[in-house]
């Protein structure tokens, strides 16, 4: 299952492919499920209703604040490691 773009996925279950609309439903739910208790479930529900109709997008980046790459920090690290 892989979310493609608003209302549209695509989800391969055995043999059975499914596409468009049906696909995307099929991966809000089982997402859902996947979530642990009643309460979380109704928060991140809440949420995806909101970003849905409010055209949101969300970005999510793991970052790693120790390094801080092109930096003279970063290039004096380099030059001693030399």
């Amino acid at each position: 299952m892989a979310t493609i773009g608003r209302n549209v996925a695509v989800a391969e279950l055995g043999s059975v492919r499914f596409d468009g609309r049906l696909a995307w439903f099929m991966w809000l739910f089982v997402h859902l499920i996947k979530i642990v208790g009643l309460r979380n479930r109704a928060a991140v529900l809440l949420q995806w209703f909101w970003a849905y109709v409010t055209m949101q997008r969300s970005v999510r980046l793991i970052k790693d604040d120790d390094k801080v790459w092109g930096t003279e920090q970063d290039q004096g690290a380099a030059r001693q490691a030399s």
